[in-house]
């Protein structure tokens, strides 16, 4: 079942908000591409801890996607994950979607720990290598099927980390007065 109470407007802090977290990270991916050429499971790693982050913030439906608008907006032109222009656009955008879906449709939550988000930043970083292998050749996916599923195993695996840590982190803050206060006027 679809959670209805999701859909909500985007008020310009949260935009903000959005735009603020998606700058962070895009200067982690600069940071990252300078420091290592193989930097895969970092990138998830980090994209999973932000997009849990800004969703656990928000809490509103189109943030994910939002956020991975924004975040290739800002590193078009880096060839993180494999791809870049176009290609990326359309990697992220569709990974937000996988994200997206979860969050809206699962809705689960045991003990105060919303496994929708969790799972979803999991399942979205785990659909990037797949996408990546989709949007530059099925023929590359046909003929390195094993990579790729180590690939999209380690996608999900570094998401799950990420996700983790995050919620980790949100579980100390949220009670936090900045968090209550944006949270609430």
């Amino acid at each position: 079942m679809i959670a209805i109470e999701s859909f909500k407007a985007f008020k310009p802090r949260d935009i903000s908000a959005i735009t603020i977290l998606a700058g962070l990270l895009s200067l982690i991916t600069y940071l990252l591409n300078q420091v290592a050429f193989d930097n895969a499971i970092a990138l998830l790693l980090t994209l999973g801890f932000f997009v849990t982050l800004t969703t656990l913030l928000i809490r509103k439906a189109g943030t994910a996607i939002l956020f991975f608008a924004i975040v290739t907006a800002l590193t078009i032109n880096l060839a993180s994950f494999g791809v870049d222009g176009l290609s990326k656009i359309i990697v992220m955008i569709l990974a937000g979607l996988v994200f997206e879906l979860t969050f809206l449709v699962l809705k689960i939550e045991i003990k105060n720990i919303p496994l929708d988000v969790i799972i979803g930043a999991a399942l979205s970083t785990a659909s990037i290598p797949l996408l990546t292998g989709l949007v530059a050749s099925t023929e590359i996916i046909q003929s390195l099927m094993i990579n790729f599923l180590n690939l999209i195993i380690l996608g999900f695996v570094s998401g799950l980390a990420g996700a983790v840590l995050a919620f980790l982190l949100w579980w100390n803050i949220r009670t936090a007065k900045w968090i209550m206060k944006f949270e609430y006027e």
